[in-house]
């Protein structure tokens, strides 16, 4: 018999755990069955049945309390940190001040939920005990016979929340004021804030160079999508709290997007660049998942589960032409404005192995650079330059370009940054997003053949989203719009193959059921 772990061992500390992914101890299907024939179940089986459904619940409350506190501000100045961008952005001499208000900003969001009297127990048994018992009767969402089940599954839970104390943990970063991208307060100032500000910019040059019948054909052609909203309000710094909560972000992605297309026909007639009207479209709300997005489950009990979940995945990505929208990002890579595209610092080593076939190229070159512009010498300015290069968070294509090639770093000057855009297509090589045939009869941790199967799949996926990583700056610069849109969007769609990943990889390596060990 294969073991079928061994092969699957190289899938550990690939990828960050995601903590929210923690596993339930519930019984595998084999087990599961043994037991109950056995009949040795108990209580705390039972709850590890029902774990899942119960943290499924939560998040339906968590949910639903992040998008009814969102709904309800309405006395947050959000012009004054999309002014500190401009200024920013204009004159890259603002960041602190720019910091300062983005974590103003953090507080007054975070203050809204900590005000709700609910707040201070929705991170402990009471919810359990307390909160969800009123919110499952009174949730119009689930019908009498869900209601009936997801209460009896609280009522197993009722004195027995110790072991959710990571969850609570992590739940609550969710809501935190911090600097942390699991916040919904972070998702809201720091991530969505940019692509409002950078769509606000894109419009206010669509209005400039389009005559007034063309920006009232757009107005018209959309008249029923814009709910009693003009174009000019909603790529407006003062509208920007309509569009935080998760029915407002989809609004306004919906209006993005039917922009794009007029757009993109306006300039395919008038002989026009589109990469300069290009619109992006915000991310979703923490713990939200839009109409159309995959959902990553928390745990797998059988093989048929996981083959389900991988396949979920994998029609997601086909039916969004996933693969083949990288493939064209990677056949243009001498098509975008290189200036305002960005390879982000922790990952210059890898960008330079793949590119000059040499890890430390692009490090060599800023410490190069940082000791011929900074004065001082001996310790004192190799400190200097040290914290420099530690504090250099991103360079453009085109700064890597100029650093290299002023240093005489690569022996051969056609190589060029730009050609890791094109290493998306090594990547994907020959790879399809096709469904994978399930067998009943061939067992995942007994099988080596069918685990290599889930993990080579699953590889690929997840080396393109390390190559889009790449460049996922989160700093204020001017961006390539046609190329940040795109990747953006990507970048969400198949982000969630880091929690596919794992759960697969913990199923897989998992040990073979024996019933020995019980006799």
């Amino acid at each position: 018999m294969n073991n079928g772990t061994n092969n699957f061992q190289n899938f550990i500390g690939i990828s960050s755990l995601q903590k929210t992914l923690r596993n339930a101890l519930i019984p595998t299907e084999t087990t599961q069955q043994f037991i109950v024939k056995n009949g040795i179940i108990k209580e705390d089986e039972l709850r590890g049945e029902n774990r899942q459904i119960l943290k499924d619940i939560m998040d339906d409350y968590y949910k639903g309390f992040i998008s009814e506190t969102l709904s309800s501000i309405d006395d947050i100045d959000w012009t004054s940190l999309f002014e500190k961008m401009e200024i920013q952005l204009k004159n890259g001499d603002n960041k602190d001040t720019l910091i300062k208000e983005q974590a103003e900003k953090r507080k007054a969001i975070y203050k809204k939920f900590a005000d709700d009297d609910r707040f201070k127990n929705m991170f402990s048994a009471k919810l359990i005990s307390d909160i969800l018992p009123e919110f499952v009767i009174h949730n119009n969402n689930y019908s009498a016979s869900e209601k009936e089940e997801k209460t009896q599954v609280i009522k197993l839970f009722s004195r027995f929340a110790t072991s959710f104390k990571d969850y609570f943990k992590n739940r609550a970063n969710c809501f935190s004021a911090d600097d942390i991208s699991s916040s919904s307060c972070h998702r809201i100032v720091n991530d969505n804030a940019e692509i409002f500000f950078s769509n606000t910019l894109v419009y206010r040059r669509i209005v400039k160079n389009l005559s007034n019948d063309d920006i009232n054909k757009i107005s018209g052609d959309m008249k029923d999508s814009l709910k009693e909203m003009s174009l000019e309000e909603i790529y407006s710094y003062e509208k920007y709290g309509e569009f935080i909560t998760q029915e407002g972000i989809s609004f306004y992605n919906d209006i993005c997007g039917k922009v794009n297309s007029f757009m993109n026909l306006y300039c395919q007639k008038n002989k026009e660049n589109k990469n300069l009207y290009k619109l992006r479209k915000l991310h979703k709300q923490i713990l939200c998942i839009a109409d159309t997005s995959y959902e990553v489950p928390y745990k797998f009990e059988s093989d048929e589960e996981v083959y389900q979940s991988v396949n979920g995945f994998l029609d997601n990505i086909s039916s969004k032409h996933i693969v083949e929208r990288l493939r064209k990002i990677g056949d243009n890579y001498n098509g975008y404005n290189l200036d305002k595209i960005y390879i982000v610092s922790k990952f210059y080593e890898s960008v330079s192995q793949k590119t000059y076939r040499d890890w430390e190229t692009i490090n060599t070159a800023l410490e190069i650079h940082y000791n011929n512009i900074l004065p001082g010498n001996g310790k004192s300015k190799a400190d200097k330059v040290k914290k420099a290069v530690k504090n250099d968070l991103q360079k453009s294509i085109t700064e890597i370009n100029e650093l290299v090639s002023n240093y005489k770093l690569c022996p051969d000057d056609n190589i060029k940054a730009e050609t890791y855009i094109h290493e998306i297509s090594h990547i994907l090589n020959n790879f399809e997003a096709q469904e994978l045939k399930y067998n009943p009869e061939i067992h995942l941790v007994e099988s080596e053949l069918k685990a290599s199967e889930l993990k080579n799949v699953l590889d690929v996926i997840m080396n393109a989203f390390h190559w889009c990583s790449v460049f996922m700056t989160e700093e204020l610069v001017d961006k390539d719009n046609n190329f940040y849109a795109e990747l953006e969007e990507i970048y969400d769609e198949i982000y969630p193959v880091i929690s596919l990943y794992n759960l697969v990889r913990n199923y897989v390596t998992q040990k073979p059921y024996s019933t020995k060990k019980l006799n």
